[in-house]
């Protein structure tokens, strides 16, 4: 954490008389970068990048208000602490101000130790806030790392484990030992390529995060048969083909195939997942006024309300006691694809009593 000395303030004030009185009140403690219009001052941010803002509202070339919202329109330095210096005369200029996202504010004139308190505040919480945003840094880093050591290493260890003895004492086992080690690689491999096509997905997603009325739609005619046909391979996959109920609605969606097809995978997965074999994962659909409903339901595990809503990637819950598979990166890559396609997705779940997926896909006209 930074010492106070270490903090760079930046003063944007056209009057030369102002400016000392802050320069002089503030320089024992903090390091001082000044400027006498909002254009030099903006010139000077984007140079320096201060730890706080003292700025004048009215000034020539680029008042106050302009700085302000140039800050806040980047993301480079939308965060920098910004306190507005104001005249009694100029409240409607501090409403924009305070609405635009300043901080705080001081009416001219105001004293050393108002001018202090209001610095030494608007740095106390930003320190806070960094520190909040380091440790779920922090945290997210350390999900990361012990979700991607497990999934990468189970699978290649089975892979690596099966390949040594088949290379060791390949003429000393029966045939039908020699086909189930080559199921069982043949599983690890396609575990490992799961996880890496999640990765691969989930990256190639982040550049919608904040346009997502740019992701690219094809409407896809036949639903019924592209999530039938995945669900049935999902259920294969998991020897479960008699636990799945499928009762579904034919219906022209306007959602990419690929799209539909991986979102069924990994719901209709992580159904059987956290659910034990000889229960029921019912799978069905029906039209809504402008939708196609569906809806994936188990008597699984379940999760909480706060387990809900700490969904996110590289998240798993409850691993110290129940063994899952994959990175968490599945029912956030699943939400955000039916997101993306213009529909909705929503979770209910109870622990120990299930979960209930259910998604609305816009029809295709």
């Amino acid at each position: 954490m930074k010492t106070e000395k270490n903090y760079t303030i930046l003063i944007i004030e056209d009057n030369k008389m102002n400016m000392e009185f802050i320069e002089e009140i503030l320089f024992s403690d903090y390091n001082i970068l000044k400027a006498c219009d909002g254009l030099e001052g903006f010139q000077v941010i984007l140079n320096e990048k201060p730890d706080l803002i003292i700025c004048d509202i009215m000034m020539p070339k680029m008042n106050g208000l302009q700085v302000l919202q140039m800050l806040r329109d980047s993301k480079e330095f939308a965060t920098i602490p910004f306190i507005f210096l104001t005249a009694r005369s100029e409240k409607e200029d501090l409403r924009l101000g305070m609405e635009s996202g300043a901080d705080d504010y001081l009416t001219k004139p105001f004293t050393s130790k108002e001018l202090m308190n209001a610095v030494h505040c608007r740095i106390k919480r930003k320190e806070t806030v960094e520190a909040e945003l380091q440790e779920k840094i922090n945290k997210v880093k350390n999900d990361i790392n012990s979700v991607s050591s497990h999934e990468f290493n189970t699978p290649l260890n089975g892979i690596i484990g099966f390949t040594d003895l088949l290379l060791l004492y390949f003429d000393k086992f029966p045939k039908e030992d020699l086909l189930k080690m080559l199921k069982n690689i043949k599983i690890s491999t396609l575990r490992l390529q799961r996880v890496t096509s999640n990765i691969v997905s989930y990256g190639y997603l982040q550049k919608y995060l904040h346009t997502p009325e740019t992701y690219p739609v094809i409407p896809t005619t036949e639903s019924l048969g592209l999530i039938e046909k995945t669900a049935l391979t999902i259920a294969e996959h998991f020897d479960r083909k008699n636990d799945l109920i499928i009762d579904l609605t034919e219906a022209s969606v306007n959602i990419n195939k690929d799209d539909l097809c991986k979102i069924t995978e990994e719901l209709i997965s992580n159904a059987f997942k956290f659910s034990e074999k000889g229960t029921e994962v019912v799978l069905k659909s029906y039209i809504k006024p402008g939708f196609l409903y569906l809806e994936i339901h188990d008597k699984g595990y379940g999760m909480s309300s706060d387990e809900i809503n700490a969904i996110a990637p590289y998240k798993q819950f409850n691993r110290n006691f129940k063994e899952q598979q994959g990175m968490g990166l599945g029912l956030y890559i699943s939400k955000l694809l039916t997101e993306f396609n213009r529909g909705a997705f929503t979770i209910q779940s109870k622990p120990d009593e299930g979960t209930n997926i259910c998604l609305y896909i816009p029809l295709y006209a």
